[in-house]
């Protein structure tokens, strides 16, 4: 079908699954336009200022997406963890200079997707037009969430949004990073961890 390894293809057929069936030929259309591509912690997926061009599906490991101020720190806009896609679709759609800096938070793999590609497979095919949909309309749910939790939820009920979403990966995160992420800082997030450990009185 194409010469991605099984688990890159896997990953690519489990995230097709989630929205819609697809036979394998199908799916061929867009694994032979993809690549696999190994990446250590640290290194950079997209950085600011480069166009944006390619989604990426997360195999193993967990990437980030930052704002970065012009001190050099850096505000959290997104995780992905295996399974997830990621991409700063806001500079895909604009075609323009990316404002966001995507790097890997540990060694793995990616999956990447060519966005033009994907796109006009939607603008081609109904089968793949109703996948794009499903696939942003999935997107555009799970950032309304983070952006309720955000405006809406105290700093104790975000933690625990965070948990519910996030726990299994929060050893492999920076507090620093999960603060940002939370829209708080660190010092304040410590608190808050310190005071779920309590025991009640």
């Amino acid at each position: 079908m194409t010469t991605l390894t099984p688990a890159a293809l896997q990953a690519l057929r489990q995230l097709v699954g989630r929205h819609i069936e697809m036979r394998d030929p199908d799916l061929a259309l867009l694994a032979e336009a993809s690549h696999e591509k190994p990446f250590r912690k640290g290194e950079t997926f997209l950085a600011a200022g480069e166009p944006a061009r390619v989604c990426g599906l997360v195999i193993e490991g967990m990437h980030g997406e930052f704002y970065v101020l012009p001190n050099g720190s850096r505000k959290a806009k997104w995780l992905a963890r295996p399974g997830d896609v990621f991409g700063s679709l806001e500079d895909l759609v604009r075609e323009g200079p990316a404002r966001s800096t995507i790097e890997a938070l540990s060694d793995g793999r990616v999956l990447c997707v060519p966005y033009h590609r994907l796109r006009e497979l939607a603008l081609q095919q109904p089968l793949w037009a109703a996948f794009f949909v499903s696939l942003l309309e999935s997107l555009y749910r799970q950032k309304s969430e983070r952006e309720y939790s955000l405006l809406m939820l105290n700093a104790e009920d975000r933690y625990q949004w965070f948990l519910d979403h996030y726990g299994g990966l929060e050893g492999s995160v920076s507090l620093e990073i999960v603060a940002s992420y939370l829209g708080i800082s660190a010092v304040h997030l410590s608190r808050v961890r310190a005071a779920r450990s309590r025991p009640a009185d």
